[in-house]
């Protein structure tokens, strides 16, 4: 029977794993996109680039 203290340790740790996979999936995602995709991203203002990197459309 763990203490107040450990279970919520336990539930912070448990919780802290799945936002780490999301970051890794989009560190893959941003890598995939070849530097023509990037130069076209240069000039395009923040909302459309955060679109792009949430997947709502996809890059070729």
């Amino acid at each position: 029977m763990g203490t107040l203290q450990e279970e919520l340790e336990k539930y912070q740790m448990a919780n802290r794993q799945k936002p780490v996979k999301k970051r890794e999936v989009s560190k893959k995602r941003d890598e995939n996109l070849s530097e023509r995709d990037l130069r076209d991203l240069m000039g395009v203002d923040r909302q459309i680039l955060s679109r792009k990197r949430g997947g709502a459309y996809r890059v070729k």
